[in-house]
C-alpha cells in the first residue's frame, strides 16, 4: 500500500511538472505570437514623415526596464497598439517571474530620434 501511494504522489508530482512547464511553454509561444503581432502593426504604414512616428518600450527585463524599442505611426489605431504592448510588456513580466529569470539590469537608452529611410522607421539612438 506504501509503494502504491509512493508511485501516486510522485504520478502527481510529475503531472503536476509537466503542467508547469506546458503552461511556461503556452506563454513563450504566445509572446511570440504577440511580439510578431506588434511588429506588423508597427510596420503596417510607411514612414514617409518621421513626426508622424513615436516610439514605445517592448518587453521587460526581468530587473525592470523594457527589453528594446519600437516605433509606431500615429496613423494607426493607437489605443488597440498601446494596449496589445502593455499585454506583451506584462505577459513577459510574468514568464520572468514565473522562471525565476535574472539579467544584466542594464538601462537600455530609449532612442533620440526617429528616422525615415526607404520607408521604413529607423529608431537612432
Amino acid at each position: 500500500m506504501l509503494r502504491l501511494m509512493s508511485v501516486f504522489y510522485s504520478l502527481c508530482l510529475a503531472l503536476l511538472t509537466l503542467s508547469c512547464n506546458d503552461t511556461e511553454i503556452n506563454l513563450e509561444t504566445d509572446l511570440a505570437e504577440q511580439y510578431n503581432r506588434l511588429v506588423l502593426i508597427s510596420e503596417s504604414e510607411l514612414c514617409t514623415d518621421s513626426g508622424d512616428w513615436r516610439f514605445i518600450g517592448v518587453g521587460a527585463k526581468p530587473c525592470g526596464g523594457p527589453s528594446s524599442f519600437m516605433a509606431y505611426s500615429m496613423k494607426i489605431d493607437t489605443l488597440e497598439f498601446l494596449r496589445l504592448v502593455e499585454q506583451y510588456n506584462e505577459d513577459t513580466r510574468e514568464l520572468n517571474k514565473r522562471k525565476g529569470l535574472i539579467s544584466d539590469c542594464a538601462v537600455i537608452p530609449a532612442p533620440n530620434i526617429i528616422r525615415c529611410e526607404n520607408g521604413k522607421a529607423i529608431l537612432v539612438y
